[in-house]
């Protein structure tokens, strides 16, 4: 009878690990589904043989694991709650038990309280980083030996990445910017480079809402000047990198492109939209416009040509270089699907038409574009463009049919004129060219603004 229950047991503990290692082996080949009822049966033969609670722990864990990748959220939380008290301190297993828990709390789409969660994932992970201390303490024994040192490594840029998303989700930029240099640290994976940039970028729009707002003092400015700044010192060496995988190369190049618009970085914007169109550093400004014109552009790439145009207006001194600008623009709407960006795209072309008038002496051409400049503006009015934009330019309109009148040619914009405030015109002088230039152009952003109140979703590689 005795030898014969033994040899039950025996039995049972050899198919015990068998459905152990093939849960581990299913894991791995991430076919989580046929992965969770092998480990669902194991944990249940785990618990009837009483195996040690640090064993049955990783299994509940690796069940949590499956359960997640399906979409089980709640499930997950609770086995990864239970493995982290079976599991036993200092090791690499209570680590991700921790990690997994806080994982599970910002993956959850249904989630009704991301606030809350972001905050019990935090918890978590502080839990994680005492336990990850006290095994760095050990470094000394761990660097003898390679691949326990490749297990702690990964556990760090796991465990400062996810705190600093956290951080990011609660919009407490200057926390998620430090977890995230410290995940550098450990590694120069692309991904975290654009996460920190993102931060910085976030930072410093919060920081100008709030300036805008009249909730904070000038200072402000400069500091969102400064995260800028470092946000365009992370990504411009993407510029010459061909380490990175094209998808997030191209992401992180379009950010570039369109910060460096905000800052006035004129060359290194124009660098950025070269090196995203594949061109040689070489290439021509007219020939990277032809090439825009005639191919059929990726999506990403379209929502670019707002800000390509912006950067060729600010660095524009010559009629072919305004005309060059004009050409960008009118692809730029013709792609436009937001009314919003079609209106500040519509201000720009006006901005072009005057320009180009100062620079030609075709009597004939002048009043042709002092129309076309008179088209864009009422289209840009009707799509709701600022007031203020619109008596600026409505006003230089005015300047240049007085010139028209000076020399014997027929006014061109009489409706526009009617509309605006008989005002002594602003103008631009030399010294103030570039910085009043930026200002009067108008910015067409690669992102929509973001409402009052509105979430941010947690960013993910």
């Amino acid at each position: 009878m005795v030898k014969k229950r033994n040899e039950e047991i025996v039995r049972k503990r050899e198919e015990f690990r068998e459905l152990s290692e093939k849960g581990s082996l299913l894991i791995q080949q991430e076919k989580y589904n046929e992965a969770l009822p092998v480990l669902e049966k194991a944990v249940k033969l785990g618990e009837e043989l009483r195996i040690r609670r640090d064993d049955l722990g990783q299994l509940i864990n690796n069940r949590g694991i499956c359960l997640m990748k399906i979409g089980k959220f709640k499930a997950a939380q609770e086995d990864f709650e239970e493995a982290e008290k079976l599991i036993k301190k200092g090791s690499f297993n209570k680590i991700r038990a921790y990690l997994n828990l806080a994982i599970s709390y910002g993956r959850d789409p249904e989630a009704k309280n991301k606030e809350e969660l972001a905050r019990k994932a935090i918890s978590s992970l502080e839990k994680a980083e005492e336990e990850f201390k006290q095994l760095w303490l050990k470094k000394q024994k761990i660097l003898g030996n390679g691949k326990k040192f490749g297990e702690i490594k990964e556990m760090a840029i796991k465990l400062y990445t996810e705190r600093g998303d956290c951080h990011f989700q609660l919009e407490e930029y200057s926390k998620a910017a430090q977890f995230y240099q410290t995940a550098l640290k450990w590694t120069s994976d692309p991904r975290i480079e654009m996460r920190l940039a993102l931060v910085k970028l976030e930072e410093a729009g919060a920081l100008e809402r709030e300036t805008k707002e009249g909730k904070a003092a000038e200072k402000n400015k400069k500091i969102v000047k400064e995260r800028r700044k470092e946000a365009i010192e992370i990504l411009k060496f993407w510029i010459e990198r061909e380490d990175i995988e094209n998808e997030i190369r191209d992401k992180g190049l379009a950010i570039l492109v369109d910060t460096c618009c905000k800052e006035g970085e004129i060359e290194l914007a124009i660098q950025g939209f070269k090196s995203l169109l594949r061109m040689e550093k070489e290439t021509s400004i007219e020939e990277l416009v032809e090439k825009l014109e005639e191919t059929e552009l990726r999506e990403d790439i379209s929502e670019l040509i707002p800000s390509f145009g912006y950067i060729l207006l600010i660095k524009a001194q010559s009629e072919k270089e305004y005309r060059l600008a004009e050409r960008i623009f009118k692809k730029g709407l013709m792609l436009e699907k937001s009314l919003e960006r079609k209106a500040g795209i519509l201000g720009n072309l006006v901005v072009c038409q005057i320009e180009i008038i100062k620079l030609i002496e075709d009597p004939r051409e002048i009043e042709e574009r002092c129309q076309e400049a008179n088209k864009f503006l009422q289209e840009a009015r009707k799509l709701r463009l600022e007031e203020e934009k619109i008596r600026i330019l409505a006003e230089e309109i005015i300047k240049i049919e007085k010139e028209i009148k000076k020399k014997l040619v027929p006014p061109a914009v009489e409706v526009v004129a009617s509309e605006v405030p008989d005002e002594k015109a602003k103008w631009l002088t030399e010294e103030e060219e570039l910085e009043k230039k930026m200002e009067r152009i108008f910015r067409v952003s690669l992102q929509e603004p973001r409402r009052k109140g509105q979430k941010r979703n947690r960013i993910r590689g």
